[in-house]
C-alpha cells in the first residue's frame, strides 16, 4: 500500500504526517520522522483490524 506523507521542519523536529490517515510522528531527522511514521503507521492498521474483527 503507497500513500502520501507531507514533512515539515519545525525546529528542532521534523513531523511527517500521513494525508489519508492523518496519522502523525516526528523525528531529527527526515529519515527518522519517516521511519516513525511507518511504525506509527503499523500500529494504527494493527489497532483497526482488530477493531473490525470483534
Amino acid at each position: 500500500m503507497t500513500s502520501q506523507i507531507k514533512i515539515v521542519f519545525e525546529d528542532p523536529w521534523y513531523i511527517a504526517t500521513d494525508i489519508s490517515t492523518n496519522v502523525t510522528s516526528q523525528g531529527k531527522t527526515m529519515l527518522e520522522a519517516q521511519t516513525n511514521l511507518n511504525e506509527a503507521l503499523e500500529l494504527y492498521f494493527e489497532d483497526t483490524n482488530s477493531l473490525n474483527q470483534i
